[in-house]
């Protein structure tokens, strides 16, 4: 963790922390490296000094510490619920005031442990990033991130105008990817706990073969193809930290999933 906080940073990202030998993990919510973030200067004038203002009141006792720009969440992570039911719903009824063609009506279900604020990845029911986005998963043994911020006072340094700009039309994939996959979590947790196949059949479920066949079209090619021909874009990845293994799937979807033991380049 000190690495990350003393690095130099310049970008906003998301990164991964997991310990195999303490069953500890987080998510670090990391902006650009700075010794204050005035969070309150991110969003636009009329919300800052309108909806958000009572937002500076809650700013005195931030939910996690504030790290030279980067803020932690933890797998116990308490989120504050202040956020969600003071101020969501009237971002998003501000949000339709510049949208008329945008239709989506609150419903605080929407922002519970298994809700989604958009059922399918077609629906485009996201105020932008004008919102506080939840945490869905609650359990102590779980923590669960896609490409967005969650941690409150984080939320805010997304809500800059060219934030806005820059991730245009991001946003619901964003979203819908995070609910979808607390979900396919959740309904195997149920179960009991997960093996590797499970987990990978969990990670992979946007695979051109998986739940949603239409999804890899939509996002990355024009013409539906043969899935010897459907590049995975990056590589989908299954790390067992106890076992120090990585399984990995990169190349085409036809292509064999591949294992590494890091045993063997540890010392």
């Amino acid at each position: 963790m000190d690495v990350l906080v003393d690095t130099q940073r310049g970008v906003s990202w998301d990164y991964i922390l997991a310990d195999g030998s303490n069953d500890r993990a987080c998510i670090v919510e990391a902006g650009m490296t700075t010794d204050q973030i005035d969070f309150m200067s991110y969003p636009p004038h009329h919300l800052a000094n309108g909806i958000l203002k009572p937002v500076e009141e809650l700013l005195k006792n931030p939910s996690t510490p504030i790290l030279k720009g980067l803020m932690v969440r933890w797998n116990d992570y308490q989120y504050p619920e202040d956020y969600d039911h003071l101020f969501n719903q009237a971002l998003v009824d501000d949000y339709k005031r510049f949208h008329p063609d945008y239709t989506y009506r609150y419903n605080a279900a929407d922002f519970g442990e298994t809700g989604y604020v958009d059922p399918m990845y077609t629906d485009k029911n996201c105020p932008s990033g004008y919102y506080f986005a939840p945490q869905r998963e609650l359990r102590d043994d779980l923590v669960l991130v896609s490409n967005h911020f969650v941690i409150p006072e984080m939320r805010l340094c997304a809500m800059n105008f060219w934030t806005q700009i820059v991730s245009s039309g991001e946003y619901d994939d964003i979203q819908w990817r995070y609910d979808q996959l607390n979900k396919e979590l959740l309904d195997a947790l149920a179960q009991g706990p997960l093996d590797a196949d499970k987990a990978l059949e969990i990670i992979d479920f946007l695979a051109p073969y998986g739940e949603f066949p239409d999804y890899y079209f939509q996002y990355w090619e024009k013409d539906k193809k043969p899935l010897d021909e459907c590049a995975i874009q990056g590589s989908v990845s299954l790390l067992d930290l106890k076992e120090l293994t990585i399984i990995n799937h990169y190349g085409f979807y036809t292509d064999e999933w591949v294992t590494i033991s890091l045993k063997r380049y540890l010392v």
